[in-house]
């Protein structure tokens, strides 16, 4: 892969420069989406990706100070090694090991693996093999091949990354890095490896081979071999395998294995008919699926030294999680409460002693919200939200502890609105040996101490309508750790702040509490921060293409890089936030967007897009594209001359699409009262729950020209006894996004007047649908039952049914073939063009 160095220089401003206008479909090619990468160690390095739809992307290096750059022309997969190395994977295959001071490159070819060893000091490359393994490379710092070791198919490095553990021509053995040679050779005999697995502290490790598990004790240098003939607890006819819901695992004392086993699945013999019983548990459908639960791997567990096995898993409790440590397992059975009428049931969650198998019941009937519950970094408690309030579950002692009645503060998520249960924000994370859980609220981080001592509020958020949430250390650092997920209150935390208008992060220490990093009225995000504080975040408005900041400090930053410099060169639309009152006199807000080359004494069209609550992309950037999932893009619109409104929706359940009529006009009214809006050229555009409001508006009022609808229900009697994804879709009505809180047979009335087919009748406005016919979240029937009933009324209307396509379209030209529809659409509606061919009716 060949790479380039670019050094950015200063460009002086060209004079006379010609603005070219709104930017047109055939330069929407030049823009690109802009990637936050890594920061290196220490702040010196940041790379970035620019992707263009045209699949031309780069990946790029680039120094904090000097700006001197590295391009990687379809680099992907980058990480630092140290502070003064780059490796990066090309689109032929190939690995770059690029040196960042020297500006040497090497590059390999026909790798399939590679990662970074010995602290950043040592690349390993695994070559594309034929059938028998390829070599495995060791790379020094100078680009020089240290270690060969032949026939490889799988290495792994241990936790330190200082050993490597791999089978050469099917032989297992361990390498120690820092001296280049093997120190132990596992097993004589060739095996088919599958899967390494280590213990935390790197002492030994487990094996995964086809049909057997191994465990090699590096401190005894002794090999233990799991023979399931030994023990007649395990599944007949069961293999052993590697799933990702039964990982194979060494417990961190190195007594335990864990691997995942997968039963025989029953012979089903065909009747041609389906039984579907009222009193079954699940719908015909999901239980064909499961077939007794043996389409799941199971978990068992293995103890080497006292050869000893017991499943984890099993048909009665076929999901589990490991506490950490591994002594503990909390086992569930997501049907057992079943049947009933919410997407998901309750759940009762046991605890299992992983060495004895006993379990006792810790929490029954509990919500199958996984943002209530959680477990302690260090395993010795559960915390759950229960009755308004944070519960504590003490393992060892099997006690309880209520954290939060003292406080006097909801927990709960004030702004939710959908029927059903109270939402929580969840946890945040755990402190070193578990003495505090910090929660959420709202808008503020809590630490509650573990030992029931008061709790304390780290933010002042409530009072400033600003939501504080924690960035995990993951996701602004590439260092590995052993103890990331732990939150150390010595080093302070990193937290994320947005209000309405602004958005930014801050630091949190004990003895300074809040400090500003970076908070402004823009989008901020991404933030990386080195080991010596040095941040790197992005910045965005809809007006300002993605931008990547270094901060030194408060007062000392520059742009590392500015995404989508082309725009200068065209006009561009602007943003700002609106705010208005429904008629129940509730504060909402909405995003509106300005037409490019935007005259206030000229008078526009405007099209609201609608679906709950979206005035937080008021200063979000977006794309000129054809590629729209949806046949939308706000700057397409604004760049043809369409002003775009974003409004925000509040409901009264039960009143559904009466609470979305009355926001959405009440936005409307207020644009019209204040900006040059024609309110005779009103378009509306809706998808998903969106489409169905959008149904639903178009019967009660007049006020919009025309509209379009994307996968909408129209019919909340024939949706709501529908089935979607083998459940039946009753619940989104009773329990969720729908809000009708009550079941169709309790409020028939409610959903009556609620459904768009039942106003058909009224409807004056043409309006386009389009949906596809592989939809899991929405029958496409539904888009037909609506154009059926405009066919019989003789209403004007347009069924578009792409073929093949879900829920948003992802095929490439079924993408711009909507997005050619939707603005050919509008534009005659809206602006009095041509009318198409394709909406012209049929002559036969």
């Amino acid at each position: 892969m060949k790479s380039f160095i670019i050094i950015l220089l200063m460009a002086c401003p060209l004079f006379g420069q010609v603005i070219k206008g709104p930017v047109t479909e055939a330069e929407y090619k030049l823009w690109g989406t802009m990637d936050s990468n890594q920061l290196s160690d220490y702040g010196n390095w940041m790379s970035y990706s620019v992707r263009y739809e045209s699949g031309k992307d780069t990946l790029f290096v680039r120094h904090t100070k000097s700006l001197k750059s590295y391009a990687f022309a379809g680099g992907a997969d980058g990480r630092f090694a140290k502070e003064d190395f780059f490796v990066c994977r090309g689109t032929d295959g190939g690995i770059s090991w690029q040196n960042l001071k020297s500006g040497r490159q090497q590059t390999y070819t026909e790798i399939s693996n590679y990662t970074i060893a010995l602290e950043g000091s040592m690349l390993l490359l695994l070559k594309n093999g034929n059938g028998g393994g390829g070599d495995l490379l060791g790379i020094g710092a100078d680009g020089k091949v240290v270690l060969t070791i032949p026939k490889v198919t799988l290495f792994s490095l241990s936790p330190d990354s200082n050993a490597l553990a791999c089978d050469s021509d099917g032989k297992l053995r361990v390498i120690d890095l820092k001296v280049l040679k093997t120190v132990v050779l596992v097993d004589e005999v060739a095996r088919d490896y599958r899967q390494i697995a280590w213990q935390s502290n790197g002492s030994s490790f487990a094996y995964l081979t086809d049909g057997t598990v191994g465990y090699f004790s590096l401190s005894e240098k002794k090999e233990y071999k799991f023979d399931r003939n030994r023990f007649p607890n395990f599944p007949k006819e069961a293999l052993v395998c590697g799933a990702s819901v039964a990982e194979l695992a060494v417990s961190d004392d190195g007594k335990r294995i864990f691997f995942g086993i997968k039963e025989k699945e029953p012979t089903v013999e065909p009747t041609g008919v389906q039984v579907w019983n009222t009193a079954d548990k699940i719908l015909y459908p999901a239980r064909a699926a499961l077939k007794d639960w043996t389409v799941r791997p199971k978990l068992g567990v293995w103890f080497p030294e006292l050869q000893q096995f017991r499943m984890v898993t099993d048909a009665q409790f076929p999901y589990q999680q490991l506490l950490p440590g591994q002594e503990w397992a909390l086992l569930c059975n997501p049907i057992f409460n079943e049947p009933q009428f919410n997407r998901d049931a309750s759940i009762d969650y046991y605890l299992q002693n992983s060495t004895t198998g006993q379990s006792k019941l810790i929490l029954q009937k509990f919500s199958d919200d996984q943002n209530k519950i959680g477990i302690s970094g260090a395993g010795r408690f559960i915390a759950y939200f229960k009755d308004k309030q944070w519960w504590l579950y003490d393992v060892k002692s099997d006690t309880r502890r209520n954290l939060t009645s003292h406080t006097g503060q909801s927990f709960t998520e004030e702004k939710y609105d959908r029927s059903g249960e109270e939402k929580v924000s969840g946890i945040a994370g755990w402190t070193q040996d578990d003495k505090e859980v910090l929660v959420y609220d709202t808008y503020d981080i809590w630490l509650l101490r573990t030992d029931g001592s008061p709790a304390v509020r780290l933010t002042r958020g409530r009072e400033e309508k600003t939501v504080y949430r924690l960035v995990p250390r993951n996701a602004y650092t590439s260092l590995r750790s052993s103890d990331s997920g732990v939150l150390h209150l010595n080093d302070g935390l990193l937290l994320e702040a947005v209000s309405d208008t602004k958005s930014g992060y801050f630091t949190w220490t004990a003895g300074k509490g809040l400090q500003k990093l970076v908070y402004e009225s823009n989008r901020i995000g991404g933030i990386k921060r080195s080991l010596n504080g040095v941040i790197v975040y992005t910045k965005e408005h809809y007006h300002l293409s993605p931008q990547l900041v270094v901060q030194y400090n408060i007062n000392k930053k520059k742009v590392l890089y500015q995404s989508n410099p082309q725009q200068k060169n065209y006009q561009w639309g602007f943003s700002k936030l609106i705010t208005y009152e429904n008629s129940k006199g509730k504060v909402l807000h909405g995003a509106l967007f300005y037409p490019a080359g935007f005259d206030a004494d000229k008078s526009y069209p405007m099209v609201v897009y609608i679906y709950e609550r979206l005035s937080d992309f008021y200063n979000q950037y977006v794309n000129p594209s054809l590629l729209n999932g949806e046949g939308f893009n706000i700057s397409n619109l604004t760049a043809q001359g369409y002003f775009v409104l974003l409004p925000d929706i509040a409901y009264e359940e039960g009143k559904t699409g009466q609470s979305a009529l009355d926001c959405v006009t009440a936005a409307v009214d207020e644009v019209l009262a204040n900006e040059s809006v024609d309110p005779k050229r009103l378009g509306l555009f809706g998808h998903s729950f969106g489409g169905y409001e959008t149904n639903f508006i178009i019967t009660q009022t007049n006020k919009f020209v025309t509209a379009i609808s994307g996968s909408g229900m129209a019919d909340f009697i024939s949706s709501y006894l529908a089935v979607g994804n083998k459940r039946p879709n009753g619940w989104r009505y009773e329990f969720n996004q729908s809000r009708m809180g009550v079941s169709l047979f309790d409020g028939f009335q409610k959903y009556l007047d609620n459904s768009p087919i039942t106003f058909a009748k009224q409807i004056q406005t043409p309006v386009l649908l389009w949906s596809g016919d592989a939809d899991g979240q929405v029958d496409y029937y539904q888009s037909i039952e609506f154009h059926l009933a405009l066919r019989r009324l003789q209403k004007p209307n347009v069924l578009l049914l792409y073929e093949g396509e879900d829920h948003v379209l992802m095929k490439r030209e079924h993408q711009v073939d909507l997005t050619h529809r939707t603005q050919e659409w509008f534009d005659y509606y809206l602006k009095g063009g041509v009318k198409p061919d394709w909406l012209m009716p049929d002559r036969l």
